[in-house]
């Protein structure tokens, strides 16, 4: 943008920032509110569009002449990704110990107002996005750019032009495309994606520069500059978003149009998807190489009692069309698929032999010796095939004990815990927590939290906000929530609320552990219940607390993280056992578990905390820090 403009209002994605009512507006015009701070972070990330913004001049453009921690900047941006709806952070980038910046393409109001001038039309968008942009920037800036623009020029624009389409934008971390027509929108995806693996075949998996590509047909507006936009456009950048890495995503609709080889296309449907842009849910498909349908051999049949050998059609086989065994599960070892390859071979050997004999007229009399050969070959390929389906089975009881721990672990944790996905629908709940709902574990899996345990109204507004705020940054929070139980009594229940989230910033799982309050609430609010966040290392040096900490501690963070504090001296004693035992058992299976115990602070006086632990593992399954949130709960125990 132009350093000498001062417009009354900015215009990017499908908001507006308008300086002189100083108000964020929604697409209808609707404003979304957002604390003052709040809007003056987004005023400066909008106006230095395309920058990087570290840590100190945001410090000196927003809070001027006034000390602030760095959780002030983290609540910032935690506020306006709620309110731009921006969880998978593409348009306010975090660049790890270096700062924020805003990806979005921003336009003045004049801009904007010719904009909605802009001429509408129907075309197929495919927009594509690089795997884990942000990472490949951090390890080698120049390198990862330098290799992406050569991609682009040498393979993208090219494959773009000859399938008919035109390059509308060009972002750094991936591209934006238009096409008249579905088919040729499709057809030069998959070119690109196949021309990708191929252009980056020779790099380590680490440094390999992927896509994910969106395709999407329906209506955009194209600017002057022959930028485009629109809901079509946002759909089109969610799909990718959802697409595997290598991969390509497509509504149903869009998969309807296929036609010719395009038909053949081998896509895997993720169902109905409630996308930003949309205000219903879509039925979304993804599909990943091989992109195409694969003739159907034949697949050999292995008995998991007494390996016996035939031949049968793979005609079932839909999304992975692969040699495989079928007593074998999905989780099949690579020895078994491989002896798998090598018996379909020996035996299509024989056929041919068995038919060329009787077409000659040879008597197999005389060729004994060769048969004996194949006979002791095929007895040595199934004795290696039995070898590995007896792996296979241990492998499979292996698993077996390990969630018999788990459940025996989550089950004798205090308190009721349960494991939710992106969409809120339970995939794990402990006996307490089906003890305590009334209901047996098969009615309360897969059902949405809010949906059984009859959240009262206004709480359920505080629960979708609660959830919005878990971040990377910040992936612990607590709430308190009332629900109506089968007797119609009302409830209060704390949740302590952890997120997982994979590599690339993407919600993956969130678990909760929660107790009942309700007798601790009729006896009035207790005080100093803010919650506090600590990062703790196994040995006690403390590598992070927020500032409720250093309010219960009474000391400053510079004293706690500091090697003069250890956070396990604050323990009693006589809980000090407890807690070890609390340690062993965090697994990488199960690294949330909860406690309380008594603490004794640096002014002698005494209260009771309860802390609920996510346990952060090394490579090698060893517990290397401790994430917490506990709270002061003393008071509520009439202690």
């Amino acid at each position: 943008m132009d350093a000498g403009q001062a417009p009354g209002a900015y215009r990017f994605d499908r908001f507006t920032l308008d300086l002189g009512r100083g108000a964020l507006l929604g697409p209808g015009g609707a404003e979304i509110p957002l604390r003052p701070k709040s809007f003056a972070l987004l005023r400066l990330l909008v106006e230095n569009a395309g920058r990087l913004l570290d840590r100190d001049a945001i410090m000196a453009a927003v809070w001027p002449d006034v000390i602030v921690t760095d959780e002030s900047i983290t609540q910032c941006v935690r506020d306006i990704r709620k309110a731009l709806g921006d969880e998978a952070q593409r348009v306010l980038r975090t660049a790890p110990k270096r700062g924020y910046l805003f990806a979005a393409q921003v336009s003045s109001a004049e801009a904007a107002m010719a904009a909605q001038r802009a001429a509408r039309r129907l075309a197929a968008i495919v927009a594509a996005g690089v795997v884990g942009h942000a990472r490949l920037i951090q390890t080698d800036e120049a390198g990862t750019l330098r290799r992406l623009t050569a991609h682009c020029k040498e393979l993208v624009e090219p494959l773009v032009t000859k399938h008919r389409g035109r390059v509308a934008k060009l972002p750094s971390d991936g591209v934006l495309c238009e096409f008249a027509s579905v088919v040729d929108a499709v057809t030069c995806a998959v070119a690109i994606q196949r021309g990708m693996a191929e252009r980056e075949s020779a790099v380590t998996e680490v440094e390999r520069i992927r896509f994910r590509i969106g395709v999407n047909l329906g209506d955009i507006v194209c600017e002057a500059d022959g930028d485009i936009w629109g809901d079509c456009v946002n759909i089109a950048t969610q799909l990718e978003a959802l697409s595997p890495p290598g991969g390509i995503g497509v509504l149903a609709a869009v998969r309807e149009l296929l036609i010719g080889n395009l038909a053949k296309l081998c896509f895997v449907d993720l169902g109905e998807q409630l996308l930003k842009a949309s205000d219903r849910p879509l039925r979304v498909l993804t599909m990943k190489p091989p992109f195409f349908t694969a003739p159907a051999p034949a697949v050999i049949a292995v008995s998991p009692v007494r390996p016996s050998i035939s031949v049968l059609p793979f005609a079932k086989q839909k999304d992975h069309p692969e040699w495989s065994c079928t007593a074998n599960r999905p989780e099949e070892t690579a020895q078994t698929a491989q002896a798998s390859r090598m018996s379909q071979a020996l035996l299509g050997a024989e056929h041919q032999i068995q038919l060329s004999k009787l077409a000659a007229g040879i008597d197999s009399s005389r060729v004994s010796g060769q048969l004996d050969d194949l006979s002791r070959l095929l007895d040595a390929l199934l004795v290696r095939l039995d070898g590995a389906l007896t792996q296979r089975s241990e492998a499979l009881d292996r698993l077996a004990a390990s969630e018999a721990r788990y459940d025996a672990l989550a089950n004798t944790q205090g308190g009721f815990i349960a494991r939710m996905t992106p969409d809120l629908r339970l995939s794990f709940v402990s006996d307490a927590y089906c003890r305590y709902y009334q209901q047996n574990r098969e009615e309360l899996l897969g059902r949405g939290f809010n949906e059984f345990t009859l959240t009262v109204l206004e709480d359920c507004k505080r629960h979708t906000a609660h959830l919005s705020a878990l971040t990377p940054e910040h992936p612990t929070h607590a709430i308190e929530l009332r629900c109506r139980l089968h007797d119609g009594s009302i409830r209060w229940v704390e949740w302590t609320d952890m997120a997982l989230f994979d590599g690339e910033g993407r919600l993956v799982e969130v678990q909760s552990v929660g107790r009942d309050i309700t007798e601790q609430r009729t006896r009035g609010p207790a005080q100093g219940e803010t919650q506090m966040e600590v990062f703790m290392l196994p040995c006690g040096r403390v590598t992070f607390v927020n500032e409720a900490y250093c309010q219960h501690v009474r000391k400053s963070r510079r004293y706690l993280l500091s090697e003069a504090f250890n956070g396990l001296d604050l323990m009693a004693p006589e809980d000090r056992p407890n807690f070890e035992e609390h340690l062993r058992k965090l697994t990488p299976e199960q690294p949330v578990a909860a406690m309380e115990a008594r603490a004794i602070l640096p002014d002698g006086s005494e209260r009771r905390e309860y802390w609920v632990d996510r346990g952060i593992f090394g490579r090698d399954g060893r517990l290397v820090a401790l994430q917490s949130a506990g709270r002061d709960v003393t008071d509520r125990l009439g202690l």
